[in-house]
């Protein structure tokens, strides 16, 4: 009887939250091709080595139509670097489509 009973509850609470799941689900799909828009833009960065400031670094991320329909994140850093009496100028830029 003890086992019954046992399986009747387990199986109606394993109804009870499938049911609730499908009653608070929502109508958009998870995939929406606007999920990344609020997150669309661009922002500056400091470079600092030793306490010093050395350069600057861009994010951004912003979507695209060629070569595919996606977003494109976009990262960038210049660096103007002393060392040892010379001075150089360092840029590094990474693009990715997805």
């Amino acid at each position: 009887m003890f086992k019954i009973f046992k399986r009747l509850l387990i199986l109606s609470i394993i109804a009870i939250f499938t049911a609730s799941s499908l009653l608070y689900a929502d109508d958009e799909p998870v995939l929406s091709p606007d999920r990344f828009d609020k997150l669309f833009g661009e922002t500056w960065y400091g470079v600092y080595v030793q306490g010093g400031k050395v350069g600057y670094a861009i994010t951004s991320f912003e979507g695209v139509t060629e070569p595919i329909d996606g977003w494109m994140a976009t990262q960038s850093m210049t660096m103007i670097i002393s060392a040892l009496g010379v001075t150089d100028t360092m840029k590094v830029i990474d693009e990715r489509i997805y």
